[in-house]
């Protein structure tokens, strides 16, 4: 029987489950748990006062918590802000849980990149953002120490960041993946803006780009083969428990690197590629991999059947896609109320398969980016952060 996975992880699971595009407005009333939000961390951020590693390690906890909070609440400024906040915080105090802090700054771009049903210029510069602050947090999670703590922490926290650099990397893959039309928008837009350092220049780019190629790229291609870039990352992803191989507690949790790969395929709009996820997810070989949960996504469990019912949905296996939302809506049973009635609205989408209004008419009659199903998949979306990071647990810095 495989261990029960407590690592705090804060991967794309990203990938969460919800449907996209709506937030939850602040002047309702949730039973969400209190969090910390507005951080003070001026005190650590003078170059003539060194703060004391306790000092230090409180401020990473409390910063955690707020990031949680927003996450939770969906509260996309703040989040914003904390990120340009928690990054200054890094550089200057250069806090020993900066690699843990560099990893949810990527995870918060991520999440900020698809807030909205569809990605736009800004949402795809988000999610590369993503990609480079999560390669910087695990550059700093291989940095050699004799400090047994931070070596501790970084075990703890290496294998997460490698999924979520990993799946970043995958969405961004099937978002520019060729079609008859053109490459995919970020390609394009990222060597555009490689030519420019002038800012005036740069913004005039992002709007020609955008007007040039966007109509194109929303066509619906005429071939639907994976995307290399796309398919390396999965498969990687696949193969995580290998590379950490030398550790037997890297290994086990790096498990959950074939549950993400399998969630990832499930949002292609490759059908072939949706199919193989689903293989996966429902492989009896693989039935803790619904099951697996951590501190940071203490209800996976739902995004992992919502992934698996929208793949089901969207290749018209319906009797298949209600069994996984029952047992979603099963896993969902402790959330917060706001977030089941969140739940259930996505549900009622997902079995709509007459009206304009379900997520089956609409992948059908919405053209991808790339290979990547629009609009996003509500697994992907703002609510799924919502709902499958609730009541994540903050404090592993240490």
């Amino acid at each position: 029987m495989k261990l029960k996975t407590t690592i705090l992880t804060a991967v794309f699971t990203l990938i969460s489950c919800g449907e996209t595009g709506s937030s939850l407005k602040q002047n309702q009333q949730f039973d969400f748990a209190k969090r910390a939000s507005d951080v003070d961390v001026s005190e650590c951020m003078t170059e003539d006062k060194k703060c004391s590693t306790d000092q230090l390690l409180k401020l990473d906890i409390q910063l955690e918590d707020a990031y949680w909070g927003y996450t939770e609440r969906q509260e996309f400024e703040q989040l914003n802000n904390w990120v340009q906040k928690t990054y200054d915080y890094i550089q200057v105090s250069n806090t020993p849980g900066k690699g843990r802090l560099l990893m949810l700054a990527g995870f918060a771009r991520m999440n900020i990149a698809r807030s909205g049903d569809m990605f736009s210029v800004k949402g795809i510069g988000d999610l590369a953002n993503g990609i480079n602050l999560g390669n910087g947090a695990e550059g700093v999670m291989k940095e050699d120490t004799e400090d047994q703590d931070a070596i501790s922490a970084r075990e703890r926290s290496l294998v997460s960041t490698r999924i979520f650099n990993l799946v970043g990397e995958g969405v961004l893959g099937f978002a520019t993946e060729k079609n008859k039309d053109g490459q995919g928008l970020v390609t394009k837009l990222l060597e555009s803006l490689a030519k420019t350092d002038d800012l005036g220049e740069l913004w005039f780019t992002i709007k020609q780009l955008a007007g040039a190629l966007l109509p194109k790229i929303l066509k619906q291609p005429t071939d639907t083969e994976s995307s290399s870039e796309g398919m390396a990352s999965v498969a990687r992803l696949k193969d995580l428990q290998k590379e950490f191989s030398d550790n037997p507690i890297q290994e086990h949790f790096a498990r959950e690197g074939l549950a993400v790969a399998a969630m990832l395929q499930t949002y292609a709009a490759d059908k072939n590629l949706v199919q193989a996820g689903i293989d996966i997810l429902e492989d009896e070989n693989n039935r803790d991999l619904m099951t697996l949960t951590n501190g940071s996504s203490p209800s996976k469990s739902v995004g992992m059947h919502l992934a698996a019912a929208e793949g089901l949905v969207y290749l018209g296996e319906m009797e298949r896609a209600e069994e996984h939302l029952e047992q979603a809506k099963e896993a969902a049973r402790f959330l917060p109320t706001v977030l089941k009635s969140k739940l259930d609205v996505i549900v009622d989408k997902l079995l709509d398969v007459e009206t304009d209004n379900g997520y089956k008419q609409l992948w059908a009659k919405t053209a991808p980016i790339g290979n990547l199903r629009m609009p996003l998949p509500p697994s992907m979306g703002a609510d799924g952060c919502s709902l499958c990071h609730n009541g994540a647990f903050s404090g592993v810095a240490k």
